[in-house]
């Protein structure tokens, strides 16, 4: 029989409310200032005589922003995890360029898994260097340990702490195990480097090495 399926979107329904509070007020502001430009009042005329850009192009600036707005409300809820018969699966974030992912997609069998731990890194969901990450703070996963050995990742950074708990939760109902988040939490590892600066500055040290042990041989 088909269990149900309990989703999780990374915005909760308060910080939703505020990002869509958030757009009407930009789109708000973004109409007034239409307006504001395309009017041939001496309103109009004493706004737009204090830009130091073309009415055309701060249209088109306004418009650009509040597009890109609306995309990152609709990427974050685009990303989302399924618990659904027994498997933990996620599309990953398939809205976003792939250079800029943290999440790809994903599928493992609960039964699978041996071991659950809470991790910090820069690398994304497959271990490689993330530009996104760049210059953040290391993002938070849970790392699965399955029972071939092999060790997934799920970026769970943006979920509220609730969401986190309910995870484990379930994965505790299926397999009769006590994991605990908060202890999870607050034994994380912090796995080093991954960034691509990080990854720069590795490179740079072995080539330094390698230089110096050459000049050893001579």
């Amino acid at each position: 029989m088909k269990k149900k399926r309990i989703r999780f979107y990374q915005l909760s329904i308060a910080y939703t409310i505020l990002w869509l509070a958030l757009c009407l007020s930009y789109v708000s502001i973004a109409v007034y200032f239409i307006v504001m430009l395309a009017t041939d009042g001496d309103d109009g005329y004493m706004y737009r005589d204090r830009l130091f850009l073309p009415d055309w192009l701060m249209i088109t600036l306004a418009v650009i922003v509040l597009v890109m707005f609306f995309r990152a409300l609709v990427e974050s809820y685009a990303y989302h995890i399924d618990f659904e018969d027994g498997i933990i699966k996620t599309d990953g974030e398939r809205l976003t360029a792939k250079k800029f992912r943290l999440q790809f997609k994903l599928s493992i069998k609960i039964k699978d898994i041996t071991a659950i731990r809470v991790i910090k890194s820069n690398y994304n969901s497959l271990k490689k260097s993330s530009s996104v990450l760049y210059n953040k703070a290391p993002a938070t996963y849970f790392e699965f340990t399955l029972s071939n050995g092999r060790t997934k990742w799920l970026y769970i950074h943006t979920y509220s702490k609730k969401q986190r708990i309910k995870m484990i939760n379930i994965i505790n109902g299926e397999l009769g195990t006590n994991y605990d988040y908060v202890e999870m939490y607050k034994n994380g590892e912090l796995i080093k480097g991954g960034s691509i600066f990080n990854r720069d500055r590795s490179k740079k040290k072995k080539k330094e090495k390698s230089i110096h042990n050459d000049k050893n041989s001579e």
